[in-house]
């Protein structure tokens, strides 16, 4: 069992700072130094920590479970069925919860470390090893002291990037500008290279833009912009990614999607702008419609500007169609 208290209420408040951002590459290569440390220290087969939402209702949610950790994935893991049936053994013990569980499952041991309640998230934590382990105050100890003191630094890092990205926010929408879409479209090309992860870029344009412009200002016009980007955020995944490409036109990059997910998406961003009451006024609504192209990467693209001139030309086909549809490479709109 942990004894010390302070290093638990310590390590959620240092996990709180990672399970409320996105990843970011200082982090992998911190988690990394530390995951090969204690591999080969303590001879583990994997670690890592993890939150768990809990419902309005107290229920754990099982889709919102996401890895803060790992060596192999820092990222959301909505599929992280072992897990969560070692979680939901747990939580049936009603004393258990500040103990150490030790799980098999197949031929290998979970110890589960259970390190408290945060902003309505269970933090967990875990260690993989084939024999039972007889270190956890140790690993226990050493991930507080490792991350007390490399946190600071990748504080100070987030600082400076927080101010840097300033240059990469388009201040109508809030999203990501056609700069920073260039370079994400780099890198995610180069992980696709890496690891395989595919990608899907949708170009998405507003139907008869020019016509607000020219009927209401541009005063109106960047209200509605802003609305409808607003719109857009509303309908995408936490983790999608939102870009301003120019005009009235926006982009959205969706990692690691099955081809039907991709649909699925932009249909519902496609139907949730169409159904949605955008004001010009307290007491006048004005009705909108957009158009979607799609590409992916790698199956119907080979380069960013590829990919982006794909989807721009899906978009030209949708419009053709009659507007407000979605068009995918390869299949009728």
């Amino acid at each position: 069992m942990v004894r010390n208290i302070a290093y638990m209420d310590q390590l959620i408040s240092l996990t709180k700072m990672v399970s409320h951002a996105h990843p970011w590459e200082d982090e992998q290569i911190l988690f990394e130094q530390l995951d090969d440390f204690l591999l080969d220290c303590f001879q583990l087969l994997s670690h890592g920590v993890f939150t768990h939402e809990i419902s309005q209702h107290g229920h754990p949610q099982r889709k919102k479970i996401r890895s803060v950790w790992n060596k192999d994935m820092m990222s959301y893991a909505v599929s992280f069925d072992v897990l969560y049936a070692m979680i939901k053994k747990v939580l049936k013990k009603k004393n258990g919860l500040n103990k150490i569980h030790r799980i098999k499952h197949g031929g290998l041991y979970f110890c589960l470390f259970y390190y408290g309640m945060q902003d309505g998230q269970m933090v967990w934590g875990y260690i993989v090893n084939h024999e039972k382990i007889q270190a956890e105050n140790k690993i226990f100890e050493f991930l507080h002291k490792y991350l007390k003191n490399s946190f600071s630094c990748v504080g100070e890092i987030k600082k400076i990037k927080g101010q840097s990205a300033l240059a990469f926010i388009d201040d109508i929408t809030g999203f990501y500008n056609h700069r920073k879409l260039l370079g994400d479209l780099n890198y995610l090309i180069e992980k696709n290279k890496r690891i395989g992860e595919a990608f899907s870029l949708l170009f998405i344009d507003i139907d008869h833009f020019k016509d607000v412009n020219d009927n209401f200002g541009h005063l109106v016009g960047t209200k509605l912009l802003s609305d409808v980007a607003k719109r857009i955020a509303s309908l995408v995944r936490e983790h999608d990614l939102l870009y301003r490409y120019g005009g009235d036109e926006f982009v959205v990059i969706l990692t690691n999607t099955k081809y039907v997910d991709v649909k699925d998406i932009a249909t519902r961003i496609l139907h949730g702008v169409k159904n949605k009451k955008f004001k010009l006024d307290v007491e006048n609504d004005y009705p909108l419609s957009i158009s979607i192209g799609i590409s992916r990467f790698p199956e119907d693209s080979s380069s960013s500007k590829e990919i982006i001139c794909l989807a721009d030309r899906m978009m030209y086909a949708a419009k053709k169609q009659g507007r407000g549809k979605v068009c995918l490479v390869g299949e009728k709109c």
